[in-house]
């Protein structure tokens, strides 16, 4: 009864994916609870929280048809308007996450916010008409993540919820504190994939700091050894001695997962975070899919 999949809920412009609920969620009192969204050109993510960062709903959309932010606007408000939760408007707190090409890593003690533009035109032109450029510390880390997020859609988002301060992060800023706080880091050089449709995210990490974070675009098992490939060869790893973890919606009969096993010796699939709690209703989910919606509760 807690447990719905759901793979044929079809509108003309979206279709849900995935929707798992945990029966002890009160309706009645949303105000003790935090709203997580994450939003793509092409996909649309929804998690609830309580106050004990117990997750209580995961709701996963494929967006259609959607290449400009008015058309995603357009969607959300369909999906909005039919949702139980999502209309309302009393919530604990908002955090929303945007999946772009737009970030970039600055050293703390480089960074100087005057200059967050400055640093995000190295990458690719931001446009301030369209895009709003943002920063993010990671308080363990002496980095700090500069973004641009979707202007057009953070506004028509605070206008929603325009009784609550709706926080905008970067989907790299979320994965990074989402390796951050994993507990099973290896003793020397760790690597970390998160392969998330066309995405692919590679975070290093040495004795739980971080030492590299990088994102390509991934349209194909080959692609993706190469890309981890040469990930291995800047970094100097050592494909028989690095251990690999695994995060993301596949799982060990992939072809993504069969090409890296070719290659790298010490591979595995991610265990449920600690700092993740989830009730029986959630036993449907591998332990390592959707990393970057359960972290942005973490930021």
């Amino acid at each position: 009864m807690g447990i719905r999949i759901i793979l044929e809920a079809t509108k003309p412009n979206f279709n849900l994916v995935k929707q798992i609920k945990d029966d002890k969620i009160d309706v009645d009192h949303l105000e003790n609870y935090k709203l997580t969204l994450h939003i793509g050109t092409k996909e649309f993510q929804i998690s609830i929280f309580d106050t004990n960062n117990k997750c209580l709903l995961i709701e996963d959309y494929n967006l259609r048809d959607a290449n400009t932010s008015d058309e995603v606007i357009e969607i959300l408000i369909g999906i909005i308007e039919s949702h139980e939760l999502l209309k309302a408007g009393f919530w604990k707190e908002i955090k929303v996450s945007f999946r772009s090409k737009k970030s970039t890593l600055i050293p703390s003690p480089l960074f100087e916010g005057e200059h967050s533009e400055e640093y995000l035109q190295l990458i690719g032109e931001v446009d301030p008409e369209s895009e709003e450029v943002q920063s993010f510390v990671h308080h363990h880390e002496n980095y700090v993540s500069v973004y641009a997020t979707d202007k057009k859609i953070l506004n028509w988002l605070k206008s929603l919820y325009s009784t609550i301060p709706v926080k905008s992060l970067h989907q790299s800023c979320v994965l990074i504190e989402g390796i951050l706080h994993y507990e099973d880091h290896p003793s020397s050089e760790g690597v970390f994939i998160y392969l998330n449709k066309t995405d692919l995210h590679i975070i290093v990490t040495a004795r739980k700091q971080l030492q590299y974070y990088n994102t390509f675009t991934c349209g194909s098992p080959e692609e993706f050894i190469r890309y981890i490939l040469l990930v291995f060869q800047e970094l100097r790893l050592n494909p028989n001695h690095a251990k690999v973890i695994l995060w993301g919606n596949f799982d060990d009969k992939s072809p993504y997962y069969k090409n890296i096993y070719k290659y790298i010796r010490h591979i595995s699939f991610a265990k449920k975070p600690s700092y993740l709690k989830l009730n029986f209703q959630f036993d449907e989910l591998h332990d390592h899919e959707y990393l970057d919606l359960y972290s942005i509760n973490l930021c």
